[in-house]
């Protein structure tokens, strides 16, 4: 927005002062996706505010901010006063149902792991019709879901993904494997807003029951109310 490209070198520290030069005016606030590095030097009366996607999965060391944002409700920073959770969302320009026909029983758009590779080869070798593709974004993977009539989500540790809010707007019954705490703390209950499954057969048996025209269209309906205001 500022026009800021790198105004560090690879192994340099960025500094609140390197920004404010590059920029040519002051911030009173810095927001910043904590990976490897933070920003330093920010003064007092500044906040600076770290927001981590992957608490579920990363230690992120909350040092320095004055309010941490997490991407999961559990993980790393969890009970620390300054912690906050977001919950998962979606954008609704490239997120939504196109209100077309659905030919494709189920979807799975990204990457292929072992875990989905195969679920999604026990739908096929069940009679299922299934779509996979990796790498793609905006229109193209919304255009994928809006085939199909289901979304089958794996997760990586058993969290609550983005892509559960987007497939719900793309208008995909929403198939999730295992017990999802996050679930529950975003107001996603299994059988009224999902399906979930655990396991082959309870797959099988949760596809078969998303066939249904009736049933999937109640799913999805009820998901839908709790999930669209959840925009970024």
């Amino acid at each position: 927005e500022y026009g800021i490209e790198r105004p560090f070198g690879r192994d340099e520290q960025p500094t609140y002062a390197a920004f404010c030069a590059e920029a040519g005016q002051v911030f009173d606030l810095v927001v910043q996706c904590a990976y490897a590095w933070r920003v330093d030097g920010v003064p007092d009366g500044v906040p600076h505010v770290g927001y981590g996607p992957e608490n579920h999965l990363l230690d992120y060391d909350l040092t320095g901010f004055d309010l941490f944002v997490g991407g999961h409700s559990w993980g790393s920073g969890h009970g620390n006063r300054r912690f906050r959770w977001f919950g998962p969302a979606y954008d609704e320009e490239w997120h939504f149902d196109g209100g077309g026909e659905r030919p494709v029983d189920v979807a799975m758009v990204g990457s292929l792991t072992r875990p989905r590779a195969r679920l999604c080869n026990v739908l096929a070798e069940n009679g299922f019709s299934v779509i996979t593709a990796e790498g793609l974004v905006w229109g193209a993977y919304n255009a994928v879901y809006n085939l199909a009539k289901m979304a089958l989500v794996v997760t990586a540790a058993g969290d609550l993904t983005q892509r559960v809010c987007e497939n719900t707007m793309q208008g995909c019954l929403v198939l999730m494997e295992g017990v999802v705490p996050d679930a529950v703390r975003f107001g996603l209950v299994d059988g009224e807003h999902y399906l979930g499954f655990g396991g082959d057969a309870s797959l099988l048996e949760a596809a078969e029951r998303g066939l249904s025209a009736e049933l999937r269209e109640g799913v999805v309906r009820r998901a839908k109310e709790i999930v669209g205001p959840r925009t970024w």
